[in-house]
């Protein structure tokens, strides 16, 4: 089964064309049940982005979308809970991406690199942290 926040259970239920009153009994219900639980959604959600490489700043912004309001403590606890922080992740990536590579010549290799800085970009990560963590892992 998927997991959904309040939010987007609400917005596919309305999809569905049932009727707002009708979405908030059955809300209402999955809550008493605990069958609904935010929190856990969010902590879920959190960890799989932690997962996809994707910083604090940029979870936020992506929960925020999602009409969810999760302060940066909470998303930087998730990170020590799985025994990370951006900088490994940013160690990570650029490992996985960039030095298990073949590079034949310097073109490719600074083709290569700003390919993966742009990369890091797209993750929310801030380019200086980057390009340092970058030039401290080169040979």
């Amino acid at each position: 089964s998927k997991d959904y926040s309040i939010y987007k259970l609400k917005l596919k239920l309305l999809k569905n064309n049932f009727s707002h009153k009708d979405i908030d009994i059955v809300l209402i219900y999955l809550q008493k049940k605990n069958l609904l639980i935010e929190n856990n959604y969010i902590e879920g959600r959190v960890k799989f982005l932690i997962r996809k490489g994707h910083s604090a700043n940029n979870i936020q912004k992506i929960l925020k979308l999602e009409n969810i309001t999760y302060d940066l403590f909470n998303i930087m606890t998730v990170f020590k809970n799985q025994n990370t922080t951006e900088d490994i992740l940013i160690n990570n990536i650029i490992q996985k991406r960039f030095f298990s590579k073949k590079i034949e010549n310097e073109h490719q290799k600074n083709k290569l690199k700003n390919k993966v800085l742009r990369y890091l970009l797209s993750k929310g990560h801030e380019w200086a942290k980057c390009n340092t963590i970058f030039n401290n892992l080169s040979p």
